[in-house]
C-alpha cells in the first residue's frame, strides 16, 4: 500500500489546498480540498479501479462567518 499527502497555503492570497491518496494494488482512494472564490471549502472524495473506473463525490462546506 502506498500513501501520499500534501498541503499548501499562500498567506498572500489566502489560497489553501490539500490532498491525500492511498493506492492498494489496482485501487486508488483519496480526497482533495480547496477554497472556492465564495469562501466555501470544496472537498472531492474519489475512488478508482479497473472494474468501476473513476467515481467522485463533491461536498461544499461554509468556512467563513462573514
Amino acid at each position: 500500500m502506498d500513501q501520499s499527502e500534501w498541503w499548501s497555503q499562500d498567506k498572500g492570497t489566502g489560497d489553501s489546498k490539500s490532498a491525500h491518496e492511498t493506492r492498494d494494488g489496482g485501487s486508488v482512494r483519496g480526497y482533495y480540498t480547496f477554497m472556492d472564490p465564495d469562501g466555501k471549502q470544496r472537498t472531492v472524495h474519489y475512488t478508482a479501479d479497473d472494474k468501476l473506473g473513476f467515481r467522485a463525490t463533491v461536498q461544499r462546506t461554509q468556512t467563513n462567518t462573514q
